[in-house]
């Protein structure tokens, strides 16, 4: 009811409110990378993490609007001002979702300006580093890592330490990215639909790509269109997928994998086999 009735005061928009309203949302913006990029990137989160996040919160809150409105009961400000800060709040809205939508992209061409002006953007003097990382082709690709994954790595790590140097993962976890970097994995922020980040990765030069998300736990893609793009993008790797049903193990391979797992098959194979023994020494 509250929102409602702001709304029914609100004015028709005039051309000095709209150019106003362009003003303060550019503003908003520009304010974000003025106080959070430089924080976090002193705080030594790199580049593209105080980026992404600077971009992320380009919005402006609803709950500015209730402050807004306490300072029209008040008399401090006027009604012209509460539509100024509900207009912004709405156009910015509807930005800041397609920029948290494609901060991977923007990120991409900001990087791209950024290195052609020779301007530094880690205030800690890191981009060489990430500028390195990035264009490193690494023979191991994993795309996404959950609890496949994750136990992929630490049995990697107890047997043959060595090869994780080798491994880079590609998630859209910055927490993940972070853990992943204190083991000496390398990470790669990004979105494993999107083949501009599969580009990105550079799998075109992988030995092998590993897919160990099932399905029905993937948002946006599976794991045939991910086969399916990465054989096209390299065509020599030697990929594994992940099924969730021995129905989608031929369609996978099809599509150009050389592996499939199947995880709940697996653990329903051990466990009836376990059930079995433990039935044949009960009776």
């Amino acid at each position: 009811m509250f929102f409602i009735s702001l709304g029914m005061k609100i004015p028709l928009p005039r051309i000095d409110m709209m150019l106003m309203t362009s003003v303060a949302i550019v503003f908003v913006i520009v304010s974000r990378f003025l106080t959070v990029y430089p924080l976090l990137s002193l705080s030594g989160s790199g580049r593209r993490t105080s980026f992404i996040t600077s971009l992320n919160l380009s919005q402006i809150s609803e709950f500015s609007l209730v402050i807004a409105s306490l300072g029209l009961a008040y008399g401090h400000i006027q009604e012209e001002v509460v539509s100024l800060i509900l207009y912004s709040m709405a156009i910015a809205s509807v930005f800041s979702s397609y920029f948290i939508k494609f901060n991977h992209q923007i990120y991409l061409l900001f990087n791209r300006a950024a290195s052609r002006l020779g301007a530094r953007t880690d205030l800690r003097g890191d981009d060489k580093e990430e500028k390195e990382d990035e264009n490193t082709s690494h023979p191991i690709v994993l795309l996404g890592f959950h609890r496949g994954a994750r136990a992929l790595v630490d049995n990697i790590s107890a047997k043959n330490s060595e090869l994780l140097g080798k491994i880079i993962v590609v998630d859209f976890n910055l927490e993940v990215l972070k853990e992943l970097k204190s083991m000496g994995i390398a990470g790669m922020f990004g979105d494993i639909s999107s083949l501009d980040t599969l580009k990105h990765a550079h799998i075109e030069n992988a030995e092998m790509i590993l897919s160990t998300i099932p399905d029905m736990l993937l948002k946006g893609t599976n794991n045939y269109s991910l086969v399916k793009t990465c054989r096209a993008l390299a065509p020599n790797a030697t990929i594994v997928a992940t099924a969730d049903t021995k129905d989608q193990v031929e369609k996978l391979k099809i599509a150009g994998a050389n592996e499939v797992l199947l995880p709940y098959s697996l653990a329903g194979e051990y466990l009836a086999g376990f059930l079995l023994k433990a039935g044949h020494e009960l009776s």
